[in-house]
């Protein structure tokens, strides 16, 4: 009985103890598996215990397809794994995907600096044009 996760593939180093972030994707990813009720609800389920597509279809009542691509989503973010026993492959969370999310997510939001993501480079350079001015692009409009 094997247990295997599909990582998405990331830029990830790691620095003192601190994951670096290596693209926004990466934390667009992780949040769209997580910004979906069901795939929420799947996850809470499988925290508890493994199970199987045919037990999710019936825990849920939604179809077999809809549980699958569920659980794709959720492997490809590395929230979820899969052991395979016979025919059949159970579903269980996976721990340590949880965590790294929690850490990326941590990391991104509060404390990596702006410069760490290129595509986000010319919206800094605004920020830093109006911290040397503040308000100087505000309009104010009397009403009167």
């Amino acid at each position: 009985m094997g247990i295997t996760s599909r990582l998405p593939e990331t830029g990830y180093q790691k620095a003192k103890g601190v994951i670096i972030i290596g693209s926004i994707e990466q934390v667009v990813r992780a949040l769209q598996a997580l910004g979906q009720d069901m795939r929420l609800k799947i996850l809470k389920v499988l925290a508890a215990d493994s199970h199987c597509v045919c037990e999710l279809e019936n825990i849920f009542g939604v179809s077999q397809p809809a549980i699958s691509h569920h659980l794709g989503v959720l492997k490809d973010a590395g929230l979820v794994e899969s052991m395979r026993e016979g025919q059949w492959i159970f579903y269980k969370i996976n721990r340590a995907g949880i965590e790294n999310v929690l850490r990326l997510l941590s990391n991104f939001l509060l404390d990596s600096d702006m410069d760490q993501f290129p595509e986000i480079a010319e919206i800094m350079s605004r920020v830093e044009e109006i911290k040397k001015n503040p308000r100087a692009v505000c309009r104010r409009t009397s009403r009167g």
